[in-house]
């Protein structure tokens, strides 16, 4: 299968795709790309196929992800998840992206979890350098606190897999940053040589004058600066093109800066000179008044080291300007060496001078800081009071609700003390209502009940049941009807197949419960074929009426005729 086939636009040869120095450019830190980019999803886009309008929402990813654009990396992964059917690599592409956003949001955990979940779940690549990408991208978020070692073996498999890979049809995926990754991991005192050896691979692999090459350059002699190297570092500044990559990329008066100091710890002047006035310029234009207060002190140094008196001018400024801030640090350390310069250069008078000054802001300097101690001591203490005073609360707080609970488990066993009184009177008056019904026939005590409902204006809601054949003694069939009476209620047997329960006011919801509730208590002892009508008195029934009404609701088509165990 050739893949570059199948992104190349109607008409196109996909040799002459502008994607692909786009996604070259991209991926060596080059945002000068992006205006094209946005031209071709304008002119292009519309009448492209699935796979170039796939990778050209993960190129503009990519491009976001370069700046920390996080609602344009949202909006591109919504987007291509759209395109998930369209290619083999949807997958790995979908993941790229979210990478680039897990990244953006210092959600590291997450990051590591999509790479690894991807990586083992994916048996074979259609294109390797898809998951090289994911480790490099991995890796190079990966927080050095955690040890160089896991760094570099993500980077290390990059890196082999990268080697052994054709070119990516979608990404450009460098092995140069693969080995600036590594360097950056080791960039300490112990680890230094291994650094070193991997940024020359870095710059060995790097296209020339890319802007990759450059900040890998940039870098480089900051870590050589970091190990006191400062003539390799100021060789190294000195080699850089002018171009600087965007201000997105890398803050330029931060460059301008560290040029500024390097070159002056080298004397350098002239150059160091040079720098600190593009610092200025930069942070002035981007209005950091204390940013242009320290490169105005690195300008006036410069300048005075190079024979030029009016460097202390500019020092001047800077001094007034920090003091109305309150930043006494930069300040003090200016007089520092004020008084260094003067001494060497045997103004004795102005060394004390200078020397007077420094011990007088370093003492308000000492009592500032003995106070922001005190302060956060201060602070320490009221959080280990408030963690007392926390406990306090909820040991009380415990007792409290224990005293609540103590209380509730009385009224509970209170309670169920009560229950249990009343189950017992109800049983009793059950018994006995059952012993006077026994001392009665059915037909007097449907007699009495009916009489007693008439008096009471009560409907006496009542049901009928018809046994098709005896499965059981009347005995266990009444225990089971009876089960759940109230003391009021009444079931009579009529005949050997015949029942009769009233409910005394009783609701319609109540007697259809009492309908249902039948076929599961005739279930529970193996009787299944039976009949159920149900009914109300009217004023003008006696006994005789009522059971007539019963038996025509039994045998009309209204009647429920249940040859099967209710299903509820």
């Amino acid at each position: 299968m050739v893949i570059s086939a199948c992104l190349s636009i109607s008409g196109v040869a996909a040799q002459s795709d502008p994607l692909d120095d786009i996604a070259l450019k991209t991926s060596e830190l080059d945002l000068s790309v992006v205006a094209l980019l946005l031209q071709l999803k304008q002119e292009q886009y519309p009448y492209a196929t699935s796979p170039w309008q796939m990778r050209w929402h993960l190129l503009r990813c990519e491009q976001a992800s370069l700046v920390n654009d996080i609602n344009t990396m949202e909006q591109q992964l919504q987007e291509l998840k759209a395109f998930s059917r369209t290619s083999v690599d949807a997958t790995s592409i979908i993941a790229l992206c979210q990478s680039n956003l897990h990244a953006a949001n210092n959600e590291f955990a997450a990051q590591q979890q999509l790479t690894f979940q991807l990586i083992n779940n994916t048996k074979s690549w259609n294109d390797p350098q898809l998951k090289a990408a994911l480790l490099m991208k991995l890796a190079l978020n990966q927080p050095l606190d955690q040890g160089p070692l896991v760094i570099v073996d993500n980077l290390s498999e990059a890196l082999v897999i990268s080697q052994k890979s054709p070119p990516s049809p979608w990404i450009g995926v460098p092995q140069a940053m693969m080995h600036y990754g590594i360097a950056r991991a080791f960039d300490s005192p112990n680890n230094f040589p291994k650094a070193q050896h991997a940024v020359e691979q870095a710059l060995l692999n790097v296209r020339p004058d890319s802007v990759l090459q450059w900040f890998i350059q940039f870098n480089y002699a900051v870590m050589l600066e970091h190990q006191g190297l400062l003539q390799r570092a100021h060789q190294q500044l000195q080699q850089l093109s002018t171009h600087l990559p965007d201000e997105q990329i890398i803050n330029h008066g931060k460059i301008a800066d560290f040029r500024a100091s390097v070159a002056y710890q080298v004397e350098d002047y002239p150059a160091a000179i040079n720098h600190a006035n593009t610092a200025i310029a930069i942070y002035t234009a981007a209005a950091q008044p204390y940013q242009v207060d320290l490169a105005l002190i690195m300008l006036g140094k410069a300048k005075i080291q190079s024979g030029d008196q009016s460097g202390w001018e500019h020092i001047n400024i800077a001094k007034r300007l920090l003091k109305q801030d309150y930043r006494l640090e930069p300040v003090a350390a200016v007089e520092r060496w004020s008084a260094g310069y003067h001494l060497a250069a045997e103004e004795f008078i102005k060394a004390y001078q200078s020397l007077a000054q420094y011990t007088d802001l370093q003492k308000i300097i000492n009592a500032d800081q003995q106070k922001q101690v005190l302060l956060e001591q201060q602070q320490l203490l009221n959080e280990q009071l408030d963690g007392h005073r926390q406990r306090l609360a909820a040991t009380a707080e415990a007792h409290y609700r224990g005293q609540q609970s103590l209380l509730r488990w009385q009224g509970y066993a209170l309670g169920l003390t009560m229950l249990v009184i009343i189950v017992a009177v109800w049983r009793a008056a059950n018994r006995i209502g059952h012993k006077v019904e026994q001392n009665q026939t059915p037909e007097a005590k449907l007699t009495v009940a009916i009489q007693q409902a008439k008096d009471e204006s009560d409907p006496l809601p009542m049901l009928l049941l018809r046994l098709t054949n005896v499965a059981a003694s009347s005995e266990r069939i009444r225990l089971q009807l009876t089960q759940d009476l109230r003391p009021q209620d009444h079931c009579l047997q009529l005949n050997e197949l015949d029942y009769l329960l009233m409910f005394p006011f009783a609701s319609d919801g109540e007697l259809q419960w009492r309908h249902e509730r039948i076929a599961l208590q005739l279930e529970a002892i193996s009787i299944r074929a039976y009949q159920v009508a149900q009914g109300r008195l009217n004023q003008f029934d006696d006994e005789k009426s009522i059971m007539l009404r019963l038996e025509y609701e039994l045998t009309s088509s209204h009647a429920r005729s249940r040859t099967q165990p209710l299903s509820i």
